[in-house]
């Protein structure tokens, strides 16, 4: 064995020391330099992707999924593709290869190995579950819930589907009102397509149809809201301005008995004078539907018959009903017509005369003069018995055929000054000229202001 001198010896042994110590910070620099294993563990763990699938297994898709449980998203990509290198076609290593993504979220790439999955497989369940997953982190809900109908398509069983899927359906709603709300006053035609995508994905929402009948009313498209108000209607059965629209649209569609119906309920639910006009003005057109066509074509009519007089004027005048003889005429040639109450009613209040032979003549031809009589005698029963103070309107008048010693001066005088009747452009009355439909129609509006 050498001896060495001792200061050497020392210096050995310094130099060794230094060596070590060298070595270890070069090597703690080198690992610190080195790759870092950043651990992503999934924050919602997804079902193992070979689960439930004819797939053989590896170790490799094994180690790989162990290392995606446990954050380690860089290795489980690794080994995945070690699986796919020997099976292209091993959709679940697609599908594991995004869910390693989708713990990092990175959707991007998530999305397009989950997509790839599908391509392999189309009815490959848990492919669409994650996609209807990755899209709803978008916010693409529509899109998503497409994914959820892929699901219940290929496994109508699966775990938890009606719930996940009746959230989803409540998100799609929600996004695609308020991006209707958006766009309504600006492009209403948009804001109708997107609400009636929202009520497709969920109909029992009631105040979709509320929103698409109020803009179709906008519109003046009472015919388009009509569906929608009536849907409004059933949802919201105590609201009485849905009612009340529903009753004008009906109007308009010419549906009165279902317009009648809803202005009834609206003012039962919320009494308003214009509901009630409405009612009124309803159950008359209902009224005037059901009479007979010879009834219903007065204003069309060149020569009014008096028939059709008597039947105007009481289906109009309605204070007239309460007065009447107190023993009636017998009218021998009206037994079965159609217009037989009112012919009674103009006789007995004197409106109209039989003639000696007690017939009516219900088809004759209504002379001015007659008219004259009508309006004249309901003017007294104005003034007598309701208590009306008429206005002269004329007050200095000459009427050349009618002079002051006729004995129809006084009663054409009166419906002449009220501002029933009228002279011809003549500046002559005519009384024996045949009455229109139309003019006897314009002096019973006349008389029902009077009275009003």
């Amino acid at each position: 064995m050498l001896n060495y001198p001792k200061n050497l010896q020392t210096a050995f042994e310094n130099m060794r020391y230094s060596n070590s110590l060298l070595i270890l910070m070069v090597s703690l620099l080198l690992w610190s330099c080195g790759p870092q294993i950043i651990l992503n563990p999934p924050k919602n763990p997804l079902q193992n992707p070979a689960l439930d699938t004819p797939l053989p297994t590896s170790s490799d898709f094994n180690e790989g999924y162990a290392a995606y449980q446990k954050g380690d998203q860089l290795k489980a990509r690794q080994k995945f593709k070690n699986v796919l290198r020997k099976n292209q076609d091993h959709y679940a290593a697609y599908l594991a290869i995004g869910y390693t993504y989708l713990a990092e979220n990175d959707l991007d790439h998530a999305e397009r190995y989950i997509r790839t999955a599908l391509d392999k497989n189309p009815d490959y369940v848990q492919g669409h579950y994650s996609l209807a997953f990755v899209l709803e982190q978008r916010g693409q809900f529509e899109e998503a819930l497409m994914q959820w109908e892929e699901v219940k398509r290929v496994n109508p069983d699966y775990s938890g589907i009606d719930q996940a899927e009746k959230i989803l359906r409540l998100k799609a709603t929600e996004q695609l009102m308020t991006r209707a709300k958006e766009v309504s006053g600006s492009n209403p035609d948009d804001a109708v397509k997107l609400y009636e995508k929202a009520q497709a994905i969920a109909p029992e929402v009631t105040q979709i149809s509320l929103e698409i009948a109020t803009i179709q009313l906008r519109k003046g498209s009472c015919n388009d809201a009509l569906a929608n108000l009536e849907k409004s209607g059933e949802m919201l059965p105590d609201d009485p301005e849905i009612q009340y629209a529903y009753g004008e649209c009906l109007s308009e569609a010419r549906e009165y008995d279902k317009a009648l119906a809803a202005y009834q309920k609206a003012q039962q639910l919320k009494p308003d004078p214009n509901t009630e006009q409405r009612i009124a003005d309803t159950q008359k057109i209902l009224a005037f539907n059901a009479m007979p066509e010879e009834y219903q074509n007065i204003a069309q009519t060149s020569e009014l018959n008096r028939a059709q007089l008597a039947a105007l004027i009481f289906t109009n005048l309605k204070f007239l009903e309460k007065y009447g003889a107190s023993n009636s005429v017998i009218i021998v040639d009206v037994f079965d017509h159609w217009a037989k109450n009112y012919i009674q009613k103009a006789v007995d209040t004197g409106m109209m005369e039989v003639f000696p032979n007690r017939t009516f003549q219900p088809s004759r031809s209504i002379s001015k003069i007659e008219l004259a009589r009508a309006a004249a005698r309901i003017l007294e029963i104005l003034e007598t018995n309701e208590g009306k103070k008429i206005p002269v309107t004329q007050q200095d008048l000459s009427i050349d055929d009618v002079p002051d010693g006729n004995i129809y001066h006084g009663m054409v005088m009166k419906t002449l000054q009220a501002g029933v009747l009228s002279l011809d452009t003549d500046g002559r009355f005519h009384m024996n000229r045949p009455v229109s439909g139309a003019e006897a129609q314009s002096v019973v509006n006349r008389l029902q202001v009077l009275s009003e």
